[in-house]
Order: C-alpha cells, then structure tokens, then sequence
C-alpha cells in the first residue's frame, strides 16, 4: 500500500455543546469506539472519564507501538439494530452521545472524536479500505474534546472498513467514536481565555492566607500580581501548564484597593490578560472585618467539696470574622484579670475566621460554689502569656522540666522511662519515681514473678 506522511489540515471542532449538536445532525453514523475492532488499544471501564472510550495501555505506550482501531460498515448491522449491542449504549454506559449504525451508502466526511492529552503526541493516520485519506496532527495539547473531521467527502458503501492508525508513541489516544456526517462542520477552536475566578482563605489567625483559583480553556502557565505593602507589587507564577490553576498569595490581604492580575501563556505562544480585578470582590464578604465581644459564663461545682486548680474546658462559637487569631481573645477571672488558658481553633468559618474555638482553663472553687468568669475578643485585647510557666534546663548531670507543682528529671548517667519525676509537697519535692539506683518509671511481672524493666544507660541525652 502506497502511504502519505504529509499531515492534513483536519477541521478541529472544540466544546461539548458544538460537538453533540454536530452529531445530533439527522443521518450521521456514530460509531462507539469500544464497539469497533481494535489492536493496542483497551476499552476503558475502570476509569472516572464520562462517556465510554477506548484508549491505549501503558504497556503499549511504553514499548511504542503502533495501535489501530477499525470501523467496517455494514448496511445488514442496520437491519439487526433491535438487538445489536450498540443499541442503548447511551442508557447503559451514560454516554453524552448515542450510537447510529450505517444505514446505506453515501457521501460522508469522515471523523472522530478523540480526548486531547496536553504535552502528548497524538497524530493519526487515516485508511478507507485500500487507501490513505491522510495523516492527522493533534496539536491542539488542551486537555479537550475534540471532534476532528477530514476536510474532503468521501463515497462510502456497505462493507467499507475505516481504520485509523496511531503512530508509534507514548501518546493515551483516548477516542470516543468515529463518526460520518453528511455535511462539513465548521472549524471551532477554543481561544485562551481565564475562567471561574474563586478567592478564598486558608489558614486561620495570623496563618490567614488568600489563595486564588481559576481555570484557562486551553493548558497555560499563568503569573499573578497583586497589591503588596508596599514597594513592587509582588509576583507568583505557576512552573507547568495546567488548565486548573490555584496560587497562594503572601501578604494579600482584603482591604480596600487591593487588586490582583491573572497573566496566562500557552506552550503555542498564545497570551491573555484578566487586567487589574478588585481582590474584595472575589473574596468573602467577612474577610478582613473585625469584631469585639464579651461573653460572660459561669463554672458551678456541684460537689459539696472545695477544689483548686480544677481543670475547665468550654467551648465558645464566633460570628464570621470577628475572630481571626486566638491571641487577640483571653479568659478573664471574677477579679477581671486574665486566667492562663490553652487556646485552639476547632472549626473555622469559609473566610478563615474562626468560627469555634476550645479553651482549657484552671479554677478554684469553694463545696457547692460558683465562679464567674468571662471570654473578652476584640482587635485592642492582648492576652499575655502566664507569669509562670514550664521551665526547661540542662546541665551535666541531665535535662530538668519544672512545671512549678511537678518536676521531671532525665538523667544523663542513670536512665530512667519516661523520667524521674519528683511531686511539690509542703514547699518540697518528693521522689515518685525514676529514684533509688534509676529505679524504672514502667516495670513489668509476669507470671512466674520475673520482673522486666525499660531502664538503663544511655549514650546521649
């Protein structure tokens, strides 16, 4: 058979709406693909893609080989259309596109259309019988669908066999169906274009950060500037084309008058523009507004006995962006002044506020008594730290933890798991364990009374 390398001008038609109004023409054959007779390729039922395709396995892409899927149309398939398997495939398989068997000879452009994997090589070589149509290239690289038409008609009876014949590469050729209409489509190419701007906030309190997300119709690498503190408005810029875009911006914030702009480049040279975009109105209507609060609550000890240091936790909803960071929020006593408490966001509103937060606090009470505290929030409330806390030290001897009430020791000579610990009575220190000859913190008896300890030396502390 005499072949021509010589790549034709296919007519490309680009967007799932233009595609099946194309196919829904009256008397266009479709042909799923997975119903045709194909070498090298696998009919793809395991994966999420939509509509039922075939595409070429890894091994074959690896070891680059030529794949062929084959058409024969056949007038007699018409006639057995009641109980053909192509019947209903739209139903089965929740394909966009139902299937058309051949119904007689005629005048048909000849197509196919064929999932467009960005950066792979997807040319395709055309047969009709004994003769080449002509050789295909893909260069559209957009991650689309497409549905590629040969420019000329050709007459095609009962019995023709339409092959077509990828080339020896790691290209996926992932192909739907293989069609013939009765009239020329129009060409309908996809421009680069920036799609579905989304604004949002990740991280809560002072690791708050925008992050912006949007999508490009055909493979870009995108750059975005934006408003900064001061100086040049900063920059940040994506390494690959991607169709689905999502940068971080350090340091953006909602205020008044920040702005960004989204720079997109296709690998073809194609460029586009959003210009300057108002970041507050992409943003959530929260973001950036600050509140202050007070929530008074009472602790009740409904035991008839005195407690001290009694361990609290209470949780306290926000209203949305009120709260950004749990250092501007503290517990304060009867006496109003602030009471030590552990701090941690639970849930956080879609702006990054916070939207729940859990506090652990200590408190004295008397048998049967009360006290009333507070939670006070607002962007002038600073909680200080506590005026005693955990003191860490080392020396020669080991590694001390004084915690005021409790004091752990980590012996560098003599070893002990997890420490020796050492308890504050009468304004001295007893030993509870780890003493006496690195007594063990852990020991275990068995049966037969055999002790089993996790002490001992250690190299280094």
């Amino acid at each position: 058979m005499k072949t021509d390398d010589r790549p034709i001008d296919a007519i490309s038609v680009v967007g799932d709406r233009f595609i099946r109004d194309i196919l829904a023409q009256e008397g266009a054959i479709i042909y799923p693909a997975y119903a045709c007779r194909y070498d090298g390729f696998v009919n793809d039922v395991f994966s999420e893609y939509t509509n039922p395709s075939v595409l070429r396995p890894n091994s074959v892409r690896r070891a680059r080989l030529e794949s062929s899927l084959t058409a024969i149309f056949s007038q007699e398939a018409n006639e057995k259309a009641h109980a053909h398997p192509l019947e209903g495939q739209e139903r089965l398989f929740h394909s966009s596109i139902g299937a058309r068997l051949f119904s007689g000879a005629g005048t048909y452009y000849v197509g196919w259309t064929m999932y467009d994997v960005a950066g792979a090589d997807e040319n395709m070589t055309v047969w009709l019988g004994a003769h080449q149509l002509g050789r295909v290239r893909s260069d559209d690289d957009d991650n689309r669908l497409h549905l590629y038409v040969l420019p000329e008609p050709y007459y095609i009876d009962s019995g023709e066999q339409l092959r077509l014949i990828t080339d020896a590469n790691e290209g996926p050729y992932r192909i739907e169906n293989i069609v013939l209409l009765p009239t020329r489509p129009e060409a309908r190419r996809q421009t680069l274009a920036v799609q579905d701007i989304a604004a949002e906030v990740v991280g809560v309190g002072a690791e708050a950060r925008v992050r912006l997300d949007w999508r490009t119709t055909r493979p870009a690498r995108c750059t975005v500037t934006y408003s900064g503190a001061e100086g040049e408005p900063p920059e940040v810029s994506e390494r690959a084309p991607l169709s689905n875009h999502g940068l971080e911006l350090p340091g953006a914030r909602g205020e008044d008058g920040a702005w960004f702009r989204i720079a997109a480049a296709s690998d073809s040279g194609e460029t586009v523009e959003t210009g300057r975009l108002s970041l507050t109105e992409y943003l959530p209507q929260a973001f950036g507004e600050v509140q202050s609060g007070r929530v008074a609550f009472t602790v009740t000890n409904r035991v008839d006995q005195a407690v001290n240091d009694w361990p609290i936790t209470w949780g306290f909803p926000f209203p949305q962006g009120a709260l950004w960071d749990l250092s501007h929020c503290r517990v304060l006593g009867p006496d109003g002044a602030p009471i030590p408490a552990q701090k941690r966001v639970q849930v956080s509103w879609e702006d990054g506020s916070v939207r729940w937060a859990l506090f652990d606090l200590q408190v004295d009470l008397t048998p049967s008594g009360a006290v009333d505290l507070a939670l006070e929030y607002g962007p002038d409330v600073a909680d200080a730290p506590p005026a005693e806390g955990i003191e860490i030290s080392a020396d020669g001897e080991g590694v001390q933890l004084d915690a005021g009430l409790l004091r752990i020791g980590i012996s560098r000579a003599d070893y002990a798991f997890p420490a020796r610990i050492e308890v504050q009575e009468d304004g001295a220190y007893r030993p509870v364990t780890g003493f006496g000859g690195a007594l063990p913190a852990i020991a275990l008896r068995d049966a037969d009374g055999k002790d089993y300890t996790v002490s001992g030396a250690v190299d280094d502390v």
